[in-house]
């Protein structure tokens, strides 16, 4: 029976799908008496409602990241040439990128 689905019996999926309706009522119903709360609370939009919290909490805000902090180039101004040279004596695992942008294998 490999890879084949296997059916419930009539009785267990009888009392599966039981559970499933009273767990779908229970939520409809959770969810009607959380909208009169917050209505009575008048609580705003985009409120959710924290089940751990046993509150109202307010959507998360955006977060704003802040520019990279500019960095001082003290290092020595270098040719192009003396670039390439430095480069070409570098590790291999240091290899310089091809014009592409892609790094060399072998």
């Amino acid at each position: 029976m490999s890879g084949q689905p296997i059916a419930l019996p009539p009785k267990a999926k009888a009392r599966v799908q039981q559970s499933i309706d009273n767990i779908e009522e229970i939520q409809k119903a959770t969810g009607a008496y959380l909208e009169g709360v917050a209505a009575s609370l008048d609580v705003p939009d985009g409120y959710t409602f924290d089940q751990n919290a046993m509150a109202f909490v307010p959507p998360p805000t955006a977060t704003v990241q802040a520019p990279p902090p500019e960095i001082e180039d003290s290092g020595p101004d270098l040719s192009e040439e003396e670039i390439r040279a430095m480069l070409a004596s570098a590790p291999a695992e240091l290899a310089p990128l091809s014009e592409n942008g892609v790094q060399p294998v072998g």
